[in-house]
């Protein structure tokens, strides 16, 4: 279901498949599709004369929306080029260097990984998907391959920190929820990153060595300001809470046919003149300013998650489970275990079948980072 939305949603001319995916795509969709198993590698292409202008759209990346169908973010090919550039100068990327892949390329976070070695000539390394699920064979993929870089999610990178780190492994960039404390003896560089998607990936990183406090997030990039506003959008007293709103050049060009949503999440910016900062946008994160300069992050204003590193309005999923047959009310909350979130959802029904009933139906129609781990009857909803 999800993915046909996306299709329709962005107007796709064309499905980009392998040997392996072309059969469920025939089942998903008619828009014709290019199976690049058939492209051979020897074959010389001419490259395409396009048009370079930095403020057009490069990649449209999905992410869970509040009305319950995921919203299409719209990054320009500036912002990608801003993030690759910085990636690479901040990191010291060499032609010699291994940049791993680990993420999937539907999670904005690839964008790190994917970009920055073509600017310098580095290896690309992409992570096969059932390796990425094993730490042990992980690690000895690490050493094997002699990977360099990576950008990790929080739950991955406590594993490795529990383990031995990859011998070779020299920059490792975490984020997409609170890492906590971190006491184990490092051997490589450990940067705790910070940003939505609307601001392509990375806002603000900062080295887990050099925090004053684990609610640190780090200094903003280059190219992007900050502002940490009350609820009438003035500047609040540095060290006061506020929500964070972002400008820059990473900054997205809007949701794709959304224009509710980027009339409630994208302003134009009073605190600055400069060409490339005329807007800003509104995080829904609440954070201050701490004595060292860097952000410090308290927590949200809504009701977004992140579960395994992935972006969830709790709301989409209680717009699914509300259309299984038997459900009278539900709320989708988050639980901790072992440090990472978990979703919980609280189901009035009379049905006693309704466990089975809502993990398969949510399993059918949301990626697997939304399918609730645990489903609790209840007669009614407590308010």
């Amino acid at each position: 279901e999800r993915v046909k939305f996306m299709l329709k949603d962005s107007n796709a001319k064309v499905v980009l498949v392998t040997d392996e995916t072309i059969n469920r795509v025939k089942k998903l969709t008619n828009i014709p599709l290019i199976n690049v198993s058939d492209i051979k590698s020897s074959k010389t292409l001419k490259p395409l004369k396009t048009n370079n202008k930095d403020n057009l759209a490069a990649v449209i990346l999905y992410t869970s929306g509040t009305t319950g169908t995921p919203k299409g973010t719209i990054l320009p090919r500036k912002a990608i080029l801003n993030l690759a550039e910085w990636c690479a100068h901040f990191t010291s990327l060499t032609k010699t260097d291994v940049f791993a892949l680990y993420v999937s390329i539907g999670f904005d976070v690839h964008i790190g990984s994917l970009y920055s070695p073509l600017l310098t000539g580095a290896s690309l390394n992409v992570i096969p998907m059932d390796i990425r699920l094993d730490p042990n064979r992980l690690i000895n993929y690490f050493n094997q391959y002699h990977i360099s870089h990576v950008f990790s999610i929080t739950a991955l990178t406590r594993i490795l920190l529990d383990n031995q780190l990859p011998k070779e492994l020299r920059v490792m960039f975490t984020g997409g929820e609170a890492l906590g404390e971190v006491n184990q003896h490092l051997t490589c560089s450990l940067y705790d990153a910070y940003g939505p998607t609307e601001s392509t990936v990375l806002s603000t990183v900062i080295d887990v060595k050099k925090k004053i406090s684990v609610s640190s997030v780090g200094h903003l990039l280059a190219n992007i300001k900050g502002y940490v506003l009350d609820h009438e959008r003035r500047l609040v007293p540095y060290g006061a809470m506020g929500e964070l709103y972002l400008s820059g050049y990473q900054l997205a060009k809007g949701y794709l046919n959304r224009d509710k949503e980027n009339k409630e999440a994208f302003f134009l910016n009073p605190f600055s003149k400069e060409k490339g900062y005329e807007r800003m946008y509104k995080t829904g994160d609440i954070v201050r300013y701490l004595p060292d300069g860097t952000l410090g992050f308290i927590g949200r204003v809504d009701s977004q998650v992140k579960i395994r590193g992935n972006r969830v309005e709790l709301g989409e999923v209680e717009t699914c489970i509300k259309q299984v047959s038997g459900v009278i009310d539900t709320t989708v909350q988050t639980i901790q275990v072992n440090g990472n979130n978990e979703l919980v959802a609280y189901v009035a029904t009379n049905d006693k079948s309704i466990k089975d009933k809502v993990i398969k139906y949510v399993t059918s129609h949301k990626p697997a980072y939304m399918v609730p781990t645990h489903v609790v009857v209840l007669p009614k909803i407590p308010l």
